[in-house]
């Protein structure tokens, strides 16, 4: 507070008592002398407050900073950062610069070194937060806008080629597993045994007896290749298979070859179904409508298998 802004508050205040006793001691004459002394008052501390000088904040300084290789939590891999700096001096003075960019990039450092370059959108957030806060640095005040972090442009393909690939051995892993389910259910429970594959079947193609009886004798061959009770070399181990299939009307054999070698291959015998592809000419599996095929579901309109 200035001398003269004290001495106008004083000079108010003895006014306003002075104003007081007068109205005491000479009533309404007191009351009418009391409001010109508060008038008077208010206009000498208006006059004082106009003469004062104000004290002004000292005004921001501001300077661009642009600066590469920010560290980051992988070793290898560094950053650019962009921003906007404001600092304040005590004296005012405004060649502070480099001791601004410095506390900022110190600042930045503590955020950016915690994270991996994948979550940079996230440390750019949690350090345009940490930044935009002024805080004391020696004799400055400093604090930062435009926060803008970015990786390299060769490490962010580098990044989206390792994201893709990551995401691609994912999905393998689990085509594999799901593979390796269906082999040891195929092996392990489906057929296990000449029985099993007769069931098997059957529980896929309800309502067809006479089917199953008529395929009971191939589907035995497909166990024994399953369990590995055929003992041959890979080709030939599909010939008694083969035999089996060829005992079947003409126009059962393709589409019965198409659905046993889709079979083959999921248990691991793929030796085997390219052997019976090639014996019935199936040439692709997509191919051929499996919806005649003996081992498919039966028609709805045959009485008969009823």
């Amino acid at each position: 507070m200035t001398t003269n802004r004290k001495l106008a508050i004083a000079g108010c205040l003895g006014l306003l008592l002075l104003a007081v006793l007068v109205i005491v001691a000479l009533g309404w004459i007191g009351v009418l002398l009391g409001l010109v002394g508060l008038a008077l008052a208010v206009t000498l501390r208006t006059l004082v407050v106009k003469r004062s000088p104000a004290v002004a904040e000292p005004e921001a300084n501001v300077a661009p900073l642009v600066t590469a290789g920010r560290p980051t939590a992988d070793d290898q891999v560094f950053l650019n950062l962009t921003a906007t700096i404001h600092w304040t001096a005590a004296g005012g003075e405004s060649h502070h610069v480099d001791l601004a960019r410095d506390a900022i990039l110190r600042r930045a450092r503590t955020v950016t070194q915690r994270r991996q370059p994948a979550q940079m959108p996230l440390a750019q957030h949690e350090l345009a937060a940490r930044v935009a806060v002024p805080e004391a640095a020696q004799t400055l005040t400093v604090w930062a806008t435009d926060i803008k972090l970015e990786l390299p442009a060769a490490v962010q393909q580098h990044l989206a080629k390792m994201a893709e690939a990551h995401r691609d051995g994912l999905l393998w892993q689990v085509g594999l597993e799901n593979e390796r389910r269906i082999r040891e259910y195929l092996r392990n429970e489906a057929l296990k045994s000449p029985d099993a594959a007769v069931v098997w079947w059957f529980a896929r193609n309800q309502g067809s007896v006479e089917r199953a009886v008529e395929l009971a004798d191939v589907l035995t061959q497909l166990s024994d290749l399953a369990t590995g009770r055929a003992h041959s070399d890979d080709a030939p181990n599909a010939h008694s298979l083969i035999s089996a299939i060829a005992k079947l009307a003409p126009t059962a054999q393709r589409r019965t070859a198409d659905e046993l070698a889709e079979t083959l291959e999921r248990i691991g015998l793929a030796a085997d179904a390219i052997a019976l592809r090639q014996r019935f000419e199936v040439t692709h599996l997509s191919r051929v409508a499996k919806t005649e095929s003996p081992l498919a579901a039966p028609e709805s309109t045959s009485a008969a298998d009823g």
